[in-house]
């Protein structure tokens, strides 16, 4: 067994963000362009296959010595719009906060993946109910690789390879022992963290059986609010000078702007007091509501006063501890069993946002809190209620404190045989996995909360809850304690300990699976061997979750201001068996040096939802060296999700307009809940490409690929007034969400999911490689210069929506978290010389709008419609950022690491 010593070192360096790391290595890098298996089931280099393949080994992954890998991988062009824990720290209700999830072609929603994550070839189990994976769950010290195909391979791998696949390879043979000491601070001396990892892998046995163990702790400790000067309260505001016919926009932009309807403590927005406001210790003022006042925002003033804008995190304050260990045994020569075991758990923690209520408060002018002299004012106008808003700052902001936890076993194994002279691979293994997820939403209880701050004094001079005035009435909550809502500071501690609560859901997801598949050459063609793979899987997925005993009493009632969850409980079995195989057409021909068919086909059955064949023809066609030529077409699927088939069913009692009876109005129980008449979505996938890789300039290849995904039956849901609309207009596959009674009115609406939207996205992919040794240049020179270049041009991303009421969307373009820019790119410089390496990485992202259904004008503007929106600055500007990396082997076990990135900051 080989030893090697750790470093650890710190550094004070003045940039963005500048993670410090000493990592001792026990392993050389793997070539970045090693071969491959994730783009099928059949070896090919990444290259080299129909379906396009990305990969980073293990060289780039050092270099950039990620704090966490899932950052690393979403730098790629082809992912947009991802899930990271920058992005969901508001995320309280959706239980996404921390998440590190990943998002091919910008396909996925913020809760639901068509992207397929796989460890070793092996389906990494989701962490939520919606599908997502969590990469935080991946042993991240033992990642040698990371396979992206960019394009469908349901075919090959399954459901949720819809936009794709992402393979984490981990390194099964590391023998010796390998550490990582990292430290992370930002420029501004926040988010502070820190990650360690041991790993230590020896043989055993006369190197029959290979064991290996890694663990891994790390903490960033976030950034509290937005405390960057680059904030300037930039805001999307109703004009108030806005007419349908003056030609004025009905949207402007301005920095500097703020809420009319809300401040820290309260303001009233309607009557003879509006735009008083109750600041520090209930001192009451009149708020300067600046230039553009409108109902809901002005700019200038006091406008920072009247901004909640800085009151979310940054970033969350994530830790994290995973270990992993495997053991293999060479059974004989050709036969391999292994075992592996894991546990990872992260906790997560962000202030997501005030509690605020934006104008939508009732005040009375005989609340005791009120100072005399403006009760006076408001009983002398003679009206019982005002209208307010207030960011509620005494109370703690909108929290979510998350933990979620997975346990995976699997027991393998694999091996070869010959049949006739050929040979043969086979594998097995059964894998089995818990995920336990528990979601804090801290929040405020609504009724208490509407309680409280409606204050009066009782018979004795006493200031109590009104609901506690008069004895003689029913007494709704002995509890209730009466909140000073006027002012910042004003609120008594038991005030705020009775209007707090916390929204708790608890969720366990078992994922149990048992596959096996086998691949060889059993035959020739007249252009070489030909190759098969096939298999088999079973699978069961399975939720089971409960919320809290408070949100329990009423399923159909949002106790909470945030956070009001609801369980999902059910499963599923998956029955697939697939079909692989690579026929050379063509070899050394005068017209081609070679031509290949790709195939594959996969036959799925859900008991949940029925059953679904995928399928995929690929060719890839040399007419030289120096030339590849591919395209592909499959069929793909993502099958529903566990809360869109699952959800428990929640009833509450409505009224609509019926339009099949004259809009007669009805009253009717809708019930919202998951569907088990869902369908897997199906999507269409082409590609076509070419790959150059010329003789005359050795080391360098460069591909191009144009794709197109077409998704049929795409799941959404509905509320009932939109399916009962819908299924009027002529949409069928929302009408079977009606029940109606003998005759023919509306007794009940089954607010679902169902398979209704549809969508298309089509883009071009662009990546390239060159790898020069310096001394073919100039004797004189040393070292090798690698540059590398990825970069994705977004042609669009259309959703046909069911909705009547919603206007069909183009997203491509749209710099915000509703669609991918059109250009992503990433390009990485370095240079590697002895015991020192050095690279430099410019990532970007290409000029966009606020919304593609926005018209930007000044003057001369037509009539605003929902289509299409009048703005005065439908701009957002292009973002270029700067990485930089340096390593340094100490000596032969040690080397050390420095990496800035965003050095521009």
């Amino acid at each position: 067994m080989k030893f090697i010593p750790m470093t650890a070192i710190a550094a004070a360096v003045c940039s963005a963000l500048l993670p410090v790391a000493a990592q001792a290595q026990g392993a050389a890098p793997v070539d970045e362009l090693d071969e491959v298996v994730v783009s099928s089931r059949v070896v090919r280099d990444g290259y080299e296959a129909p379906t396009p393949t990305s990969v980073l080994g293990l060289a780039e992954i050092q270099a950039n010595a990620p704090s966490n890998i899932a950052n690393f991988v979403n730098q790629l062009p082809s992912f947009a719009g991802s899930n990271t824990p920058s992005v969901t720290t508001g995320s309280v209700s959706a239980g996404l906060a921390g998440i590190n999830s990943l998002n091919l072609r910008g396909l996925s929603s913020n809760a639901l993946s068509r992207t397929l994550v796989l460890l070793d070839g092996r389906r990494v189990p989701a962490s939520v109910a919606t599908g997502l994976v969590d990469i935080n769950t991946i042993p991240q010290e033992l990642v040698t690789r990371v396979d992206i195909v960019t394009g469908g391979a349901s075919a090959a791998w399954g459901s949720d390879a819809l936009a794709g696949v992402v393979n984490f390879t981990l390194d099964k043979k590391f023998t010796g022992l390998k550490g990582t000491a990292q430290g992370t601070s930002t420029t501004y001396g926040d988010n502070l963290g820190f990650n360690f990892s041991l790993t230590g892998g020896t043989g055993f046995a006369d190197d029959r059986g290979h064991v290996i163990l890694s663990g891994e702790v790390a903490h960033s400790a976030g950034i509290k609010g937005l405390p960057r000067d680059w904030y300037k309260g930039y805001k999307t505001l109703l004009n108030p000078a806005y007419t349908a016919t003056n030609g004025q926009p009905r949207l402007i932009v301005r920095s500097n702007s703020g809420y009319r309807v809300a401040t820290p403590g309260l303001i009233i927005t309607a009557g003879p007091l509006r735009d008083t406001y109750f600041g520090p210790g209930g001192v009451p003022g009149k708020l300067n509501t600046g230039s553009l006042a409108g109902t809901t925002g002005f700019v200038g003033g006091d406008w920072a006063y009247a901004d909640f804008g800085r009151t979310g995190d940054l970033e969350a304050k994530i830790s994290r501890q995973s270990v992993f260990g495997r053991v293999s045994f060479d059974l004989t020569e050709n036969v391999e069993v292994f075992a592996e075991a894991s546990y990872g758990t992260s906790q997560i923690y962000s202030d997501a946002i005030d509690q605020f209520n934006l104008g939508n408060l009732t005040i009375r002018a005989d609340n005791p809190f009120l100072p005399a002299n403006l009760a006076a004012i408001l009983l002398a106008d003679g009206q019982p209620n005002y209208a307010a808003g207030s960011l509620n700052a005494d109370l703690p902001p909108l929290a979510a404190d998350n933990t979620r936890s997975l346990k995976r076993y699997t027991l393998g194994i694999n091996g070869g045989f010959n049949v006739a002279g050929k040979e043969w691979t086979w594998n097995a293994y059964a894998q089995t996995s818990r995920t336990n997820i528990v979601n804090k939403a801290l929040t405020t209880v609504t009724s208490r909360y509407r309680n409280a701050i409606d204050a009066v004094r009782n018979s004795s001079g006493s200031i109590v809850c009104r609901i506690n005035a008069d004895a003689s009435t029913t007494n709704d909550d002995p509890a209730c304690v009466p909140y000073n809502i006027f002012g910042t500071g004003t609120a008594s501690q038991p005030a705020i300990n009775y209007v707090s609560g916390t929204g708790e859901l608890h969720t366990e997801l078992t994922q149990d699976v048992i596959a096996a598949s086998v691949q060889g050459e059993p035959l020739s063609s007249w252009a070489g061997p030909i190759s098969v793979a096939a298999g088999v899987e079973h699978r069961r997925e399975k939720v089971d979750s409960s919320i809290d005993a408070f949100s329990n009493t009423n399923l159909a009632v949002n106790q909470y201001f945030a956070g009001n969850f609801r369980p999902t409980i059910g499963s599923y079995n998956v029955n697939e068996a697939f079909l692989e195989t690579v026929v050379p057409l063509a070899a050394d021909q005068a017209w081609a040096k070679s031509l290949d068919l790709n195939a594959a086909v996969r036959a799925t059955d859900y008991s949940a939802s029925g059953s679904v064949s995928t399928w995929k023809v690929g060719l890839t066609y040399s007419p030289i060296d120096d030339i590849t030529l591919r395209a592909t077409r499959s069929r793909d699927i993502r099958a529903p999700s566990l809360s869109e088939l699952f959800a428990v069913g929640i009833a509450g009692t409505s009224t609509l307009l019926d339009p099949f009876r004259a809009n007669a109005s009805t009253t009717l129980v809708t019930v919202t809940s998951g569907n088990l008449g869902l369908t897997p979505e199906k999507a269409d996938t082409t590609g076509v490409g070419i790959v150059f890789k010329p003789r005359f300039l050795s080391g360098f290849t460069a591909s191009v690929d144009y794709y197109t995904i077409d998704i049929k039956g795409a799941i959404a849901a509905f509320d009932a007034p939109t399916i009962v609309n819908g299924c009027f207009v002529g949409i069928s596959t929302l009408c079977s969400g009606i029940v109606r009674d003998s005759t023919g009115v509306i007794t009940r609406v089954n607010a679902s999911p169902f398979n209704a939207n549809s969508q298309k996205a089509r883009g071009i992919d662009i990546e390239a490689s060159y790898r020069k040794s310096l001394d073919s240049l100039n004797s004189s020179w040393a070292g090798n210069m690698t540059l590398r270049l990825f970069a994705t041009h977004y042609l669009e991303n259309f959703t046909d929506f069911a909705n009547p009421a919603s206007v069909d969307t183009e997203t491509v373009g749209v710099n915000t978290t509703l669609g991918p820019p059109n250009w992503r790119y990433l390009a990485s410089l370095s240079y590697d010389n002895g015991p020192a390496t050095v690279s430099l990485t410019g990532r970007g992202l290409s000029s966009g709008v606020y919304s593609n259904e926005y018209l930007e004008c000044t003057t001369s503007c037509p009539t605003s419609t929902v289509a299409v929106t009048t703005t005065d600055n439908n701009h957002i500007a292009s973002a270029f950022y700067l990485d930089a990396a340096l390593s340094y082997q100490v000596k032969e076990s040690t080397s050390l690491f420095l990496t800035v990135a965003n050095v521009l900051n």
